[in-house]
């Protein structure tokens, strides 16, 4: 295969599929640049920057999933922040009396989708990276080639495996009831309890 590479590339300065191949795996393997002239320099790979440019290019659109859930959580907030809006006021309207039995409706229906959106609202995801710093020291010091100090830093995202928990609403609000209708329902729950047990 390599000989039949090199005779392509011969015949067309173009056809340098197999070179960059070699170069890509050369990389991930962590050769040299001094590894990387030499195999250029018999036509058995792509030069060094070829390589690099190589890998910029097949790295584009690498995090559209990350992007694609990000936007969906950006959407979720929108449509909660929307529906808080809407039920607030209706909220404020039940604590002072002054609702019908419209309002509650309305309310219970915000409160189901907010419930539902909730439900199907995506999981989220984290971003776990690490840095990697250290120093090259060349065999000769020159002008143009001295001490380098590299810094590394490698991230990527996790989607979390659960989602938001359901939350449970509820619609009025129980110091607004009676104290003694409150009391008598607790009574009777509890006796409920004791009679099944």
């Amino acid at each position: 295969m390599s000989a039949a590479g090199t005779l392509l590339q011969c015949r067309n300065d173009q056809m340098v599929a197999h070179g960059t191949i070699t170069g890509l795996q050369l990389k991930s393997g962590g050769a040299s640049k001094q590894t990387h002239k030499r195999l250029h320099s018999r036509s058995m790979s792509v030069s060094y920057t070829t390589v690099i440019n190589k890998q910029e290019m097949l790295a584009i659109g690498f995090d559209a999933p990350v992007l694609e859930w990000k936007k969906e959580m950006e959407d979720h907030a929108d449509k909660l922040s929307e529906l808080k809006s809407a039920k607030a006021p209706l909220e404020e309207m039940i604590q002072k009396d002054e609702h019908n039995f419209t309002d509650f409706l309305q309310l219970k229906d915000i409160n189901e989708r907010i419930t539902k959106l909730n439900i199907e609202a995506h999981p989220g995801f984290q971003l776990v990276g690490d840095n990697i710093d250290f120093t090259t020291n060349p065999r000769q010091f020159t002008s143009e080639s001295g001490r380098k100090s590299l810094h590394y830093f490698n991230f990527f995202a996790v989607k979390n495996r659960v989602s938001h928990f359901p939350v449970t609403v509820v619609l009025f609000n129980v110091e607004n009831e009676r104290r003694k209708e409150f009391e008598k329902k607790g009574e009777n729950k509890q006796s409920n309890y004791l009679n099944e047990n």
